[in-house]
Order: structure tokens, then C-alpha cells, then sequence
């Protein structure tokens, strides 16, 4: 699989790059949903791949029994320290780059994937996932994918029965990642499809049999789980999509917020007229490449459709799609590009990598919502005081407006008694009016917790006061 050339180094290289730019993440805390997920694998263990979600303690809208796995395997090993989770966080995208990188590589070759990674993995999108534990099951079901697309191409070539196995478990494995990866079969369709259409005989088909098993039975498993009034749930809209404008409106967000994405991709747009124009491709080339980037952007969107509208909150939901982008715009530069380089490109190439990772993490990662919104806010560190607060104190206090969700803060509650043994302790209170006048109040304040009267808050005739 790895020739005697650059892949190694540069595959090296890639990895401690980005490992490098990301290892701040190692220092931060439980945040967002983590709480809940660690109440979840600290209690019920690994019945969440046995047992209903109403018998094993889970909500019953999405189905990501490998993301508790995740979880549970953090929790073994390190308990509630959250440091091991997050470099467990680190090595699963070090393995993913690698799995992205094998792929890129056998379509495309080394160099071209290697700003396959590069671009991808220090994108803003990318950012956002490595600050956010609980969606490390998008990450590591890319690269699942990645890999089960391989051996399938490898299959196509060298027809190892093996290789096609592997393969299905790979697909079947992403699944169970997150469902934006079940529509992955349609890849395989897709090629197969044109295997078919090529040759005109019907044994093609065969192949497409393991996916299809993996299909099926993760329909069951999914109804078994969730229930089968809830096979095709979500946390989707509670109104009407709204066709082609919210499709759009999604597809705007995943170039808007992926910052330098929306220059390279109109430079891309601009390429592929010009190449259509004056080398204009046989038709039978056009009709490939037009089935496969059809099924790419349908078996992309199928499973996002309900969330659309949310994108520009949930930047997990555009992972995916930011993903197909960065692929089909390399690839595209890729059949652009001359046969063989010249000793000149690859420096030119090596610089403008140099330079667009240098733009990346000076103006384009800083500048997304989540890192701006931390740095005004102090988020990442909020979390952690205050999280450490309630998990680990005593006293029978109250702490007014922590930061997070509610259901972060019963979480860690359940954490406290469950894993603890600690029956007593800070819960969290909305309004100073609201609080229980017989506990005291505490506030985060300059970076610190205090008591709410130091801080100059008070509630006088049902009216909050600050000082």
C-alpha cells in the first residue's frame, strides 16, 4: 500500500503538524453534552449497544452507540478527568488524517492529498469539532468512510473477497458513528452503477451485496434501539422544509464559514467552464463524472435536510459537506494539473501551503464563532471553573447562571452522586430573584467564582441589581 516515496514523510508531517496546532484542546474541560454522556457509560456501561434506548437510559432521537463507546472507553481509563478523553480526542484525528490521506492518496497521489489534509484539517469547521468532544463521532466516522471507500477501490482492482469485507464492516462501523454515514452505500451504488453500465453484465452487482447486508441490519439494530416509530427520527424541524432556498441557504453556510472556501471555489467554478469549453470531454466521461458527484452531494444532504436551517449554530451538520467540498475542489485541481510536476511547482505548491496554513490559524480558525465567542466570553475557561464547582464541592450552595445547558448541569449533578457518592453539593440557579434565599449565591466574576453579594448582585423587590 505505501511505496518507497514521500507518502510516509509526508503523512508524517501532516500529523504532527496538525497534532501540534491542536493540542490546546487538551486542556479543556467537560462541556456541552459530555456531562450526560459520561452519567450515561458511568451507569448503564455498555448496554447502550444491548439494550433499548428507553431500558439503556439514552434519548431516543439519534443513534450513536460508537460515540458512547467513545465515551465509555475515556471513562475506564481516566475517570472524570477529561485531559485523557481529549488526547484520546487528538489520536482519533491523527488516525482519521491518516485514513483521509490513504484514500486522497490512491485517488489522486501524494502530493495533491497531502493539501487535501492540510486544507481540511485546519479549516474552521475542523476547529469547532476538535472543541467539541461530542462530536468526535463525525470524525471518526469520516474516517471509517475513508477507509471503506478504499477497499472498495482497491476490491475494483485486485477482486480480494477480503478486501470487499473489510470494507462493509468499515461502512458498518461509520454508521454507527452518526447516521449522515449510512447514505455512504449510495458511493458504492453509484460505482458499481457504472461497472454496469459498462460491461452489461449482472454479476457486478454482487458486489454491492456485504453493503447491503450492513444496510439491513443496521435498520433493524436502529428499530430495535430507538423503536420503530422512530427509524427515521432526528433532531430535525418541527416545520416544513423549504426546499432549494434552505438548501441553498445551507450550502452558502458551509462556504461562508469555511472563510477561504468561497474565493477557491469560484476560482474552481470558473476552471471547470473554461476546461469544458475548449477541451470538452467526451460524454461518456461527463456522464461519470456527473453520477458520481450527483450521488456525493444527494447522499450528503439526504440525512442533514430536516437541520438545514440550523446550520449556522450546529457547524457539525456542514462537517460532511465541507468535507465533499475540500475533496472535489483538490481533485479537480488534481485533473488540472499536468502529468508530471516540475521541480518549480512543488516549491510553488509547498509555499502556498505554508501560506494558506499560516492564513488558516491566524485569521480564519480564530475568527469562527465558537473561538470568538470563547474569547469574549472566556467559554473554555468558564466551563471548567464552574464545572469543577458543581462536580466537586460540598457545600449545599448555589451558583447563578453557569454557563451550558441545563441538562450539562443535571449531568453533572447525577456525576456527583452516581460516581461520588456525593449526595450534597452547588446546583444551578437562573435568577437571582428565583434562588433560594436560605443557600448562599455564588457568580462568576473576573474569571472567578464569587459570592453574588461581592460581586455586587442582589435582588431587591423582585428586581435584580447589579452594582
Amino acid at each position: 500500500m505505501w511505496k518507497k516515496d514521500v507518502s510516509w514523510w509526508l503523512a508524517a508531517c501532516l500529523v504532527f503538524t496538525v497534532v501540534a496546532f491542536y493540542y490546546g484542546v487538551t486542556e479543556l474541560w467537560w462541556m456541552f453534552d459530555d456531562s450526560q454522556h459520561l452519567k450515561l457509560v458511568s451507569h448503564y456501561g455498555l448496554k447502550v449497544f444491548t439494550h433499548p434506548a428507553a431500558e439503556a437510559g439514552y434519548i431516543p432521537a439519534n443513534f450513536t452507540p460508537w460515540l458512547f463507546l467513545n465515551y465509555w472507553i475515556d471513562y475506564q481509563l481516566t475517570g472524570l478527568n477529561p485531559k485523557g478523553a481529549y488526547i484520546h480526542h487528538l489520536v482519533s484525528m491523527a488516525l482519521v488524517m491518516i485514513a483521509v490521506f490513504i484514500l486522497a492518496r490512491k485517488v489522486m497521489g501524494p502530493w495533491f492529498a497531502a493539501v487535501l489534509v492540510i486544507c481540511f484539517f485546519m479549516s474552521p469547521v475542523m476547529s469547532t469539532l476538535m472543541h467539541i468532544l461530542c462530536t468526535r463521532h463525525y470524525l471518526e466516522g469520516l474516517g471509517y468512510s475513508c477507509l471503506s471507500i478504499f477497499l472498495f477501490i482497491q476490491w475494483r482492482e485486485q477482486h480480494q473477497l477480503w478486501q470487499l469485507i473489510v470494507s462493509a464492516l468499515f461502512y458498518a462501523i461509520a454508521a454507527l458513528n452518526k447516521e449522515v454515514y449510512v447514505p455512504l452505500i449510495g458511493i458504492f451504488f453509484s460505482l458499481i452503477f457504472l461497472d454496469f453500465i459498462k460491461q452489461y453484465q449482472w454479476r457486478v452487482w454482487k458486489s454491492l451485496t456485504p453493503y447491503m447486508v450492513v444496510a439491513t441490519g443496521y435498520i433493524f439494530y436502529r428499530g430495535y434501539a430507538l423503536g420503530w416509530h422512530r427509524l427515521i427520527s432526528g433532531y430535525g424541524s418541527q416545520g416544513e422544509h423549504k426546499g432549494l432556498q434552505e438548501i441553498i441557504y445551507y450550502l452558502w453556510e458551509v462556504v461562508s464559514y469555511n472563510k477561504l472556501l468561497l474565493a477557491i471555489l469560484v476560482v474552481a467554478i470558473f476552471s471547470v467552464v473554461r476546461v469544458y469549453k475548449h477541451e470538452q470531454p467526451g460524454k461518456v466521461d461527463f456522464f461519470r463524472f456527473f453520477v458520481v458527484a450527483a450521488c456525493c452531494v444527494i447522499c450528503t444532504l439526504l440525512p442533514v435536510y430536516k437541520v438545514m436551517h440550523t446550520a449556522d449554530i450546529n457547524h457539525n451538520y456542514i462537517f460532511v459537506a465541507t468535507f465533499v467540498v475540500w475533496f472535489g475542489l483538490v481533485y479537480l485541481v488534481f485533473m488540472l494539473c499536468p502529468e508530471k510536476f516540475e521541480n518549480k511547482y512543488i516549491t510553488l505548491a509547498v509555499i502556498t501551503l505554508v501560506g494558506f496554513v499560516f492564513y488558516q490559524a491566524k485569521y480564519a480558525i480564530p475568527g469562527t464563532y465558537l473561538m470568538s465567542y470563547s474569547q469574549q466570553s472566556n467559554l473554555f475557561e468558564r466551563y471548567k471553573t464552574e464545572g469543577r464547582f458543581i462536580l466537586y464541592r460540598t457545600e449545599n450552595v448555589q451558583l447563578l447562571q453557569p454557563v451550558g445547558a441545563p441538562w450539562h448541569h443535571s449531568g453533572l449533578y447525577d456525576l456527583r452522586l452516581q460516581v461520588l457518592g456525593q449526595p450534597t453539593g452547588p446546583v444551578a440557579c437562573s435568577n437571582i430573584c428565583q434562588c433560594d434565599p436560605g443557600m448562599p449565591v455564588y457568580t462568576w466574576s473576573d474569571n472567578q467564582i464569587f459570592p453574588a453579594e461581592l460581586a455586587g448582585i442582589s435582588c431587591t423587590e423582585n428586581k435584580v441589581v447589579s452594582q
